[in-house]
């Protein structure tokens, strides 16, 4: 054996006693080989018949390929070795993590070959990358996450607003899922989902994408997409899961199908919620119609003209915005000790061009029908924030709404606007509805968790409600929770609240969470409060909303005696 075959074979030996596995990828042909001693190919699994470049990237979510292609990318610029990792998607949907490095051969500056090794690093990456891909990707189907194509359809639903350009979203369940799991068990039916999965995200065009929003439920994001065109391309998912019988080991074919509900935005579908919601209502008329069919929501005459209506008013809202018709009316929050104003919360007012002033409640219906409620709460939190700077001794609380709650682009606005000014966010609360944070946890700790981080206190407003468990509560991990005035009124003559109330104080407690009464017009309803220890009290006994800055009013004629206790005037 020559010098040259010693040193080779040495280092092949020293690369497998390493765990590496080699490869030789042909760029030509795309032909793609392995080699390695057969324990480490053992641990590829069924990986090791994959045997082309096209093959392995077929392996690969969505976000690994664009990662692998930008490092061969720069290795094909700069001839620096090429050094990635990434998950590859075994058969039996589970994924394997690979570190993976390489060199090309080059033809006259063109790359012909490349050379590799991989390493699998599931024990070293499995909690660190597991956490991080299940934040984006399914990891039973594949697909993306509930979460992540949620974000992107919000997202296409702002560009489809914007640009006044057509999409659809597609709600798509597989039909006797239930039988499968029941007859096969739960591994045949994982099998069949992620399978349904493969075969509907090849037959996505450029710019659509797909993810599992829960059991053997999927969701598919269609761009640029007309009624008619939204029609055609569930014909084609219809197609491609029911033409050919899916070959599962042990089983043999089986065959599957699937029925399909869907929407087009923007012209009636303006929210993700709305999106999801009439989508999936259109799939249960598929399926009781007979399934392996396509229904499309057709908007009613009442639905037509509530977004007439809603066009309107968020027309209305813009020209207020521009012409500074927009004003906050503040209203204390107290002490509960010593019924002094601790912060405000600023609730929202739109002024009428006879002058007087409409409330929130007049026009936020409208506001997030019409999808302008992410513009409504941007517009909020600046007018927040220039009022803190200009007042450094003011604390102020601004609502969150349910909708915009989930958005990532509320809190990259809040980033902008805060990352810079920690003295401002230190005396900013953002409240969000304890009903919105039960919708959608896990998107709306996110929200609390950026807010949190910027410097802001987070309020869960009108606690109790929607009765938030005990571990919720505690995972969120919020700075005030606002106890509903539902609860609080009558509470003098009502037993059952009083013991609500009660419960919730101390569950707060536990939590060292602070605690906000609402809705309090009755001294006997403070003196209550005040007995079972709540932290501070709001409500129209200790003062109304005003549009009046509180703080610029001398103290002499702010302040009316009441009872027992002083009451903001």
């Amino acid at each position: 054996m020559s010098s040259e075959d010693t040193n080779s074979a040495f280092l092949i030996s020293a690369l497998m006693a390493a765990g590496d596995i080699a490869y030789e990828w042909d760029l030509r042909t795309d032909k793609f080989s392995w080699q390695g001693n057969p324990q480490s190919l053992a641990y590829l699994g069924d990986l090791v018949n994959i045997a082309s470049g096209s093959a392995l990237s077929a392996r690969m979510t969505a976000d690994d390929l664009m990662l692998r292609q930008q490092a061969l990318e720069a290795h094909f610029s700069t001839k620096q070795p090429m050094d990635c990792e990434y998950g590859l998607r075994r058969g039996d949907g589970q994924f394997s993590w690979v570190h993976d490095r390489g060199a090309a051969e080059f033809d006259q500056g063109r790359p012909i070959r490349l050379i590799g090794v991989m390493r699998l690093i599931d024990q070293r990456k499995a909690r660190d990358v597991k956490v991080g891909m299940s934040a984006s990707y399914d990891l039973i189907s594949g697909q993306r996450s509930a979460e992540t194509l949620q974000d992107l359809l919000g997202n296409k639903i702002s560009t489809a607003l914007r640009s006044r350009m057509s999409g659809a979203f597609l709600y798509a369940g597989i039909d006797h899922m239930s039988a499968v799991n029941m007859r096969y068990g739960q591994n045949v039916a994982d099998r069949v989902l992620f399978e349904v999965g493969e075969r509907i995200q090849r037959a996505l065009r450029g710019g659509d994408v797909m993810g599992r929003i829960h059991g053997d439920r999927f969701g598919i994001v269609l761009s640029n997409c007309t009624a008619t065109e939204m029609s055609m391309a569930a014909e084609r998912f219809l197609r491609i899961v029911r033409d050919e019988p899916f070959v599962l080991p042990d089983i043999g074919p089986l065959r599957v199908t699937i029925s399909i509900g869907g929407c087009n935005f923007p012209d009636y579908v303006r929210t993700v919620p709305d999106a999801i919601r009439l989508s999936e209502e259109a799939m249960a008329r598929a399926k009781a119609a007979g399934r392996d069919r396509f229904v499309a929501h057709q908007p009613s005459e009442d639905e037509r003209l509530l977004m007439k209506r809603a066009d309107e008013v968020g027309q209305q809202l813009i020209n207020a915005v521009r012409s500074n018709d927009v004003v906050f009316a503040y209203q204390p929050i107290c002490d509960a000790t010593t019924s002094q104003p601790v912060f405000y919360e600023c609730l929202l007012r739109v002024r009428r061009p006879d002058g007087t002033l409409a409330g929130a409640g007049e026009f936020v219906p409208d506001v997030e029908r019409g999808g302008r409620m992410m513009m409504l709460d941007q517009r909020i939190l600046e007018m927040a924030v220039e009022e803190l700077k200009a007042h450094p001794n003011v604390r102020l609380a601004i609502n969150l709404s349910g909708l915009t709650a989930c958005e990532p682009d509320w809190i990259r606005r809040a980033d902008a606007l805060l990352r810079y000014a920690p003295d401002v966010a230190k005396r900013l609360t953002v409240e969000i509805t304890e009903t919105a944070v039960l919708r959608n946890i896990t998107e709306c700790t996110r929200t609390i968790e950026a807010a949190k981080d910027l410097g802001c206190e987070v309020a869960l407003d009108d606690f109790g409600v929607a009765n938030i468990t005990y571990r919720e509560l505690r995972a969120l991990a919020v700075h005030h929770v606002k106890i509903d005035a539902m609860l609080v009124r009558g509470l003098y003559n009502n037993p059952v609240n009083h013991g609500a109330i009660q419960q919730l104080v101390r569950i707060a407690k536990d939590y060292n969470v602070q605690t906000v009464a609402e809705g309090i017009e009755d001294v006997r309803e403070l003196q209550l409060l005040q007995q079972m220890g709540v932290h501070y009290v709001q409500g129209y006994l200790l003062g109304r909303p005003s549009i009046e800055r509180p703080w610029l009013i001398k103290p002499a004629e702010n302040v009316v005696h009441v009872g027992t206790f002083t009451r903001q005037g």
